[in-house]
C-alpha cells in the first residue's frame, strides 16, 4: 500500500513539476510575440527553464549570450496559443491525413478490382440508346393526326358547348315566374 501511496505522488509531482515548466516555457515564449529577437539583460531561473524547453523543441534558437530568435515552428505555436495546442493540431493533422491515406488505399483496391467496371457501364447504356433509337414506341401522345381527325375532333368540341349553352335555356323559359 505504502508503494502505491508513494508511486502516484510521484507521478502526481511530475505531472505538476512538468506544468510548472510548461508554464515558464509559454511565458517565455509570449515574449517573441511583439519581437522576433529577445535579448534579456537580466533573467531568472524560470527563464532559463523556458528557453532550455524551447531551444529543446526547436521552437527558438539562441544565436548568443543571451540573445535569442524565434523559428518557424516557434511562430506557429505561438499562432496557437501554447505547446499543447500546436500538438494538438498537430495530432488531429495527422489523423486526417491517415484517415485520407486509408480512403485512397480502399479507393485505389476497388480501382484495381473493377477496373472493366465503367466498359460495362458504358457498353450497357449504348445498347439500352440503340434499343430505344431502333425500336418504334407504340405511344399515342407521339403519333401525328391527319386533318380529317383534327377536323372532327374541333366539331365534337364545339357541338358539346353548344349543347350545353342550348341546354340551360329551356330550362330558364319553362320557370313559372314567382
Amino acid at each position: 500500500m505504502n508503494c502505491l501511496v508513494y508511486f502516484s505522488s510521484k507521478l502526481e509531482y511530475r505531472k505538476n513539476y512538468m506544468d510548472v515548466n510548461e508554464r515558464y516555457a509559454n511565458q517565455f515564449l509570449l515574449r517573441f510575440k511583439k519581437n522576433k529577437i529577445v535579448i534579456l539583460t537580466n533573467y531568472e531561473y524560470k527563464d532559463q527553464v523556458g528557453w532550455n524547453i524551447l531551444v529543446k523543441r526547436g521552437l527558438i534558437e539562441h544565436v548568443g549570450d543571451t540573445q535569442f530568435t524565434i523559428t518557424l515552428k516557434g511562430m506557429q505555436v505561438l499562432d496557437c496559443g501554447s505547446w499543447t495546442k500546436y500538438l494538438e493540431l498537430e495530432q488531429t493533422k495527422e489523423e486526417k491525413r491517415h484517415k485520407k491515406e486509408e480512403f485512397d488505399y480502399k479507393i485505389s483496391k476497388f480501382h484495381a478490382k473493377s477496373k472493366y467496371l465503367p466498359y460495362f457501364i458504358s457498353f450497357a447504356s449504348l445498347f439500352v440508346a440503340c434499343l430505344a433509337y431502333f425500336k418504334p414506341t407504340n405511344n399515342t401522345k407521339n403519333k401525328l393526326l391527319s386533318k380529317d381527325e383534327i377536323i372532327h375532333i374541333a366539331d365534337s368540341i364545339s357541338t358539346s358547348n353548344q349543347i350545353k349553352a342550348n341546354d340551360s335555356l329551356p330550362y330558364i323559359n319553362s320557370e313559372p315566374h314567382k
